[in-house]
């Protein structure tokens, strides 16, 4: 007991060890899962965001150029007015006012969008400015475009280091008519209600660096790189040049690089994403940037991934109780399958056994039937010789013309047909016996079988008969088909019952190509058969009885009615007629029986000459 209790132990903690790896496998592969689907989803999220960054500087961008070309046309269309061209030459004549009246009518007509209007020609100058501005003393930080370009940009700077954008257009008479546009207006049209992440902000600069437009006021006017540098000498520029260089180049794009938080003291460093665009007005170029602060879009990515790496815990450990659980059932389902199997071979061997009590008794009640066949067809055979030998003297010591001659020939038919029927139980009582085959006229046979059963047709079954009266001969013993009829009709009758109904009796020619999907016919295509068919409108059969009727001593009558011969002999007498028979039936909608029967005509019966006989 000792040793199987140690080797019951080993094998319970391999079965643990195992366990344990499979559990452990499952939670690496599982945890390996989670990080690649975090890494994908952490690299489609920053691609998203990175779009969205990408469509707002272009959006930024276009909506600067739109505001300045839009400008650019109000100034072209200002000096082609009849009212301007006058105004000109009225200053030729040293009259002011009808341009100074102009310049003011252009600003009302823009209120908000201009800061100031001028004329220039030479060192005579005409100014005009918003309500409420006070006039500015500017510089000019940089030019856009030529500085005599027939549309003169440039940028300019006020003491306080705001920016500033001024178109000057060249007039028919040479002169030049300016517009100062406010950069901090421009932003707040465009880019200031734009909110991205906690950190986010849309900026806009110049190409040579200038800060022109930032959400924090401080930063306007300011170089972006060498302002910082100056400051900041200590600090890593080294992102922030690359980026600057690539923005440079006047093309979009979008990039994540180390840089600071410019608004705190000290700078504190932090990783950023930048998508950047140009928005080109004149020759030059203004560069639109969106920046974003990268933990932003991983800080929920990170905070989804402590969740998923939680749920990936508990599932492993969900998992692993599971994986118990399951071994435990597993082992218990196996001592239960093992005995099932026993049960089932004990319960297989007690099946077996009883079937062979049931071929014993079946055999032994066929060997009692077939010698009580033997003797009773022997006393009949006794009987029926003085009846054949009375009535043969009688007939052959009697005139045809004797009104007696015909009763007395049918006694002699029907003794002869009686001992043929005797011989038949012998047969099939007895084992090498020899049945007597003919030429027979099938049609002619089963219509005088007919008359037969309608004989014993019940008064509540109607009976209709369809057979083709056609000279196709059979092989065949008649009274046999004689027998096959009036079984068929009878059990007919039975299963229609006191509740009546139609017997239909039918018979037909056909080929067995035209059956070739029974594979009794697969092998005899252009053989004729006779269809005879039997239908009837009686209770019909289930699936499973339709299943036995063809075997020795199965019926469905009760105890006393019946033998459960009828169909079995049907079907014997039918092969050895070399034919087949089918039958169809489904409950509460009767049964029909066909029989096929080899049949020929006269010239073309092939072979067969003289009498055939069949050995079972």
């Amino acid at each position: 007991m000792a040793f199987f209790s140690r080797v019951s132990f080993r094998r319970r903690d391999r079965e643990l060890a195992a366990a344990a790896g499979i559990v452990l496998a499952a939670a690496a592969l599982l945890l390996t899962l989670v990080g690649n689907m975090i890494s994908d989803n952490q690299k489609t999220m920053i691609q998203m965001q990175s779009g969205q960054l990408r469509s707002i500087s272009e959006s930024v961008a276009k909506q600067i150029e739109v505001f300045a070309d839009e400008m650019a046309s109000d100034l072209e269309m200002e000096t082609k007015l009849n009212q301007f061209i006058e105004a000109e030459r009225s200053l030729e004549q040293g009259q002011q006012e009808p341009m100074a009246q102009l310049l003011e009518e252009f600003l009302e007509g823009r209120e908000g969008s201009v800061e100031g209007m001028a004329w220039e020609s030479g060192g005579q100058r005409i100014e005009c400015w918003a309500e409420g501005q006070e006039p500015l003393t500017l510089q000019t930080a940089s030019f856009m475009t030529e500085e005599n370009a027939d549309l003169a940009v440039s940028i300019l700077q006020d003491e306080n280091g705001w920016c500033y954008l001024k178109l000057a257009k060249l007039t028919q008479a040479g002169n030049r008519l300016s517009c100062l546009l406010s950069f901090n207006d421009i932003y707040e049209k465009t880019a200031a209600h734009i909110k991205m992440g906690k950190n986010g902000y849309v900026m806009v600069k110049s190409s040579d660096g200038l800060i022109l437009m930032h959400q924090v006021e401080e930063q306007i006017g300011q170089k972006v790189l060498s302002g910082r540098m100056e400051m900041y000498p200590d600090l890593d520029f080294t992102d922030l040049t690359r980026l600057i260089e690539h923005q440079n180049q006047g093309r979009g794009g979008v990039e994540v690089y180390h840089s600071y938080w410019w608004i705190e003291d000290p700078p504190r460093p932090v990783k950023k994403v930048s998508a950047y665009e140009p928005a080109w007005i004149g020759d030059d170029f203004l560069i639109v940037s969106a920046v974003i602060d990268y933990a932003d879009i991983t800080l929920p990515m990170q905070k989804s991934i402590v969740k998923i790496v939680a749920a990936a815990v508990l599932l492993v450990i969900f998992f692993g109780l599971f994986l118990l659980l399951t071994g435990r059932m597993f082992l218990h389902q196996k001592k239960v399958e093992k005995e099932n199997v026993r049960l089932k071979e004990v319960n297989e061997r007690l099946e077996e056994l009883r079937k062979r009590e049931e071929a014993m008794a079946h055999q032994q009640r066929l060997q009692l039937i077939g010698t009580m066949t033997g003797g009773i067809a022997h006393e009949f055979n006794n009987l029926l010789t003085p009846i054949m030998g009375y009535s043969a003297m009688m007939l052959s010591e009697m005139e045809p013309q004797n009104p007696y001659y015909g009763d007395i020939e049918e006694i002699l038919n029907s003794a002869e047909k009686a001992k043929e029927i005797i011989g038949q139980i012998s047969a099939f009582s007895g084992k090498n016996a020899k049945k007597s085959f003919q030429e027979i006229l099938i049609s002619q046979t089963a219509a005088k079988a007919m008359l037969v059963a309608e004989s014993g047709k019940p008064e509540q079954v109607k009976l209709s008969m369809q057979l083709v009266f056609e000279p196709y001969w059979m092989w065949g013993n008649e009274t046999q088909i004689h027998q096959i009829v009036l079984n068929l009709c009878t059990n007919a009758f039975h299963a229609m019952g006191k509740s009546g109904g139609c017997l239909t009796v039918s018979g037909v020619v056909r080929q067995g190509k035209d059956m070739a999907e029974n594979r009794f016919f697969s092998d005899k295509p252009e053989q004729e058969f006779y269809e005879l068919t039997f239908s009837d409108t009686g209770c019909g059969m289930s699936e499973e009885v339709k299943s036995q009727i063809f075997d020795p001593f199965y019926t469905t009558r009760k105890a006393g009615e019946g033998t459960g011969l009828g169909l079995y002999l049907v079907h014997r007498m039918v092969e050895e007629h070399r034919g087949t028979i089918t039958v169809e039936s489904e409950p509460g909608r009767g049964t029909v029986f066909r029989i096929y029967f080899p049949v020929f005509r006269k010239d073309e019966k092939g072979d067969f000459n003289g009498t055939y006989c069949d050995s079972k």
